[in-house]
């Protein structure tokens, strides 16, 4: 899809997946647009921590930047 500059939309609360796939992406929380951009950004903008945390499997998902999940140079390496 990258390659042949196809636009796709995802919707999902995996935001490991979503930080790994995507070029940018955009957070709503109920219903309200409170982040948009690269996903590096989006990650470290505390509001959308501060909306993620509060999901039950938050914890879990917590430390993806430790993994190296959103980093592009990483992740295409």
């Amino acid at each position: 899809v990258r390659e042949r500059g196809i636009g796709l939309l995802i919707v999902d609360h995996d935001m490991a997946l979503i930080m790994e796939l995507c070029d940018r992406v955009a957070v709503l929380n109920k219903g309200q647009l409170i982040a948009e951009g690269e996903p590096d950004a989006v990650w470290a903008d505390p509001a959308v921590r501060e909306a993620y945390i509060g999901r039950r499997s938050a914890k879990k998902d917590w430390n993806i930047q430790d993994k190296g999940v959103g980093n592009k140079e990483e992740s295409n390496a």
